[in-house]
């Protein structure tokens, strides 16, 4: 059996910011704005007997978009140890995404493959927000916490009442620091950049790609007692991988100089990441948590 079949979806959404967004020690200087977007999706689809795959593009158009900086960044400016929720204007996603996945039968490869299938899928992915959120017009660059591109892949196991899975999903580069905020090694923004007609490569805090491999599993022990009892577990982050996934910014620089002088860094190291060149640095960093494992026992009544 063969399918193929094509959708397009529109929607409109509405965000109201949560009650710590109006919680500000300074004067407000406008009305908070509820976030709402607008979403445009086309896609297709096929599947068959053991193969499918799927594919489609997105625009969405989110105003009054709801930022998380640290409170100096604010205006009016808080205390930089404190986060504040900011307006960051109109911010525009856009990207493609695809999936595919292929089960194993009885009748491939002598069967001994049967209950086994293998997935991936990916998606490249544009996040455009304004240097000045009130001001349409100003140049826009990726916007903060949002991957270039994301993609997983795996197998999936299901056979005479076992359930495996192991599957990697890999995170693309991001950026921690709103396009405003987006320091380079020098202390220069992206105003200074334009000024200086000089192309803008603010990536200080700029992480690099990272990924997470998970193996889970249950086996179904049967019925006993009226209930039907499972018992599964997993290894967590098997690769043992520890890249830095997240920071919280404290730290400013301490001098803005022109991109063509020589390499004075107001910031320590050449780049967030650099951690051996950073030990005054007060910026908070967040690890991917090391590997771990769990053991469940399930009773469905």
């Amino acid at each position: 059996m063969q399918n193929w079949s094509v959708y397009a979806q529109y929607a409109n959404g509405i965000y109201v910011p949560d009650i710590s967004s109006f919680e500000v020690t300074g004067n407000i200087d406008s009305f908070p704005k509820p976030q709402t977007t607008t979403n445009y999706q086309f896609g297709t689809v096929y599947y068959g007997d053991n193969f499918s795959v799927d594919g489609d593009i997105y625009y969405i158009s989110s105003d009054n978009t709801i930022q998380t900086v640290p409170c100096n960044q604010a205006t009016p400016p808080g205390n930089a140890s404190d986060s504040c929720n900011i307006n960051a204007g109109t911010v525009i996603y856009k990207g493609v995404e695809g999936e595919s996945t292929y089960a194993f039968s009885d009748d491939v490869f002598g069967g001994i493959f049967d209950g086994l299938a293998v997935f991936a899928n990916g998606s490249i992915n544009s996040a455009k927000a304004h240097v000045n959120p009130l001001d349409p017009t100003s140049r826009s660059f990726q916007a903060q916490q949002a991957p270039f591109w994301t993609a997983a892949m795996g197998l999936i196991y299901k056979s005479d009442g076992w359930k495996l899975s192991l599957i990697d999903k890999i995170t693309g580069q991001q950026y921690e620091d709103t396009p405003a905020k987006r320091y380079d090694i020098y202390g220069s923004t992206p105003t200074a950049f334009v000024l200086n007609r000089t192309q803008y490569a603010g990536s200080f805090y700029k992480l690099g790609a990272y990924n997470n491999m998970d193996f889970t599993g249950s086996y179904d022990l049967g019925d006993f007692a009226g209930a039907d009892f499972e018992i599964g577990g997993g290894v967590y982050n098997v690769l043992d991988s520890r890249n830095i996934v997240a920071i919280t910014i404290n730290d400013k620089p301490t001098a803005v100089v022109p991109p063509n002088s020589p390499p004075v860094p107001a910031f320590q190291g050449a780049s967030a990441q650099d951690l051996t060149h950073r030990p005054n640095s007060l910026d908070q960093y967040f690890f991917q948590p090391e590997r771990s494992f769990q053991i469940t026992l399930k009773a469905h009544l």
